[in-house]
Order: C-alpha cells, then structure tokens, then sequence
C-alpha cells in the first residue's frame, strides 16, 4: 500500500475527439477537482488527509488528438496542485 487515494474516471466509449466528448471530459476532470479542492474527499475519507492524490483516467485505448492534448495539459496543471494524473489503460479479456 502507498496510502495514495486515486479517484478514478472512466471514458467507457472509444475516443471520437467530437466537442462533445472533449467537453464531457473537461467536464469530469473539473468536477473531481473540486470535489478535492473544497475537501470533500478529505470529508468523506479523513485518511486521505496529507496523503497523495491521483487523479486516474481509465479507457480502453489511450486518448487521441485533442483529447490526448487535453490530457496532457490536465497533467501539466494537476501537478501544479499537487495532484497527479495518469491514464490507464483496461484491456478486456
């Protein structure tokens, strides 16, 4: 255990890079960090409390076009609050 606590977001449908996909995306991203931002997660688990945060996307195949390059830009800013962002690729059986 390294005591990290990942909140996971799943994309459950092949990446298409429609502006609708790009803006639900953006959409899940924001709302998780909120919800870690205004404490939520340290409310709902006071173990998180000074332990590293990762935010993790799981799909099937990795992101594309502008979604990759939202991706990304997710990592790049998530760090810069102390969150890091990984994708994870599900392969199914």
């Amino acid at each position: 255990k390294t005591g990290e606590y990942i909140a996971i977001l799943v994309q459950d449908q092949p990446w298409s890079n429609s502006s609708e996909q790009i803006d639900q995306l953006l959409q899940k991203l924001n709302n998780y960090v909120h919800f870690i931002e205004d404490g939520q997660l340290h409310r709902m688990y006071p173990g998180a409390v000074g332990q590293p945060i990762r935010l993790q996307l799981d799909c099937s195949a990795p992101p594309t076009g502008e979604a990759a390059s939202l991706v990304k830009q997710a990592q790049t800013l998530l760090l810069e609050r102390g969150i890091s962002f990984a994708v994870n690729i599900i392969v199914s059986a």
